[in-house]
């Protein structure tokens, strides 16, 4: 389907689900999860504006499955800092490889940086850490 197409074909469902969300909002059960999804409104179909972006999340999800796999049947970390390079190491790693960087020196790099006063580098494709609204 040309993209043109499809983003005229997603207006009606997009109507639809704001429809059903604004009807949900009622609902004492999902009143709050509905009211959350109208303040995330717009972010929820980036893939319709933004060509690349996936609609699910299924290639993040597989990226991250084997640190999670590891972290359940690990021994956990000792302290506060452990526990943050435990739970960050997988966001580097999946950040690094489709990119073709390799995580020591991107870690040696960010170290090196923080420790000059300047910020670390993002381990995100599009240098930036914050999610695009």
């Amino acid at each position: 389907m040309a993209r043109p197409a499809f983003r005229s074909g997603v207006r009606a469902i997009r109507r639809t689900v704001k429809e059903c969300l604004l009807r949900g909002t009622a609902t004492a059960a999902r009143s709050g999860m509905c009211r959350e999804l109208l303040k995330v409104g717009r972010r929820l179909w980036t893939f319709v504006r933004v060509p690349g972006v996936e609609p699910t999340d299924n290639a993040a999800e597989r990226s991250i499955r084997p640190a999670m796999s590891g972290r359940k049947t690990g021994f956990g970390a000792q302290s506060g800092r452990g526990g943050n390079f435990v739970e960050r190491m997988p966001a580097v790693r999946a950040g690094c490889r489709p990119r073709g960087v390799a995580v020591a020196k991107f870690v040696k790099n960010a170290v090196t940086a923080r420790r000059n006063g300047r910020n670390a580098p993002s381990p995100l494709p599009n240098g930036n850490y914050a999610m695009a609204s």
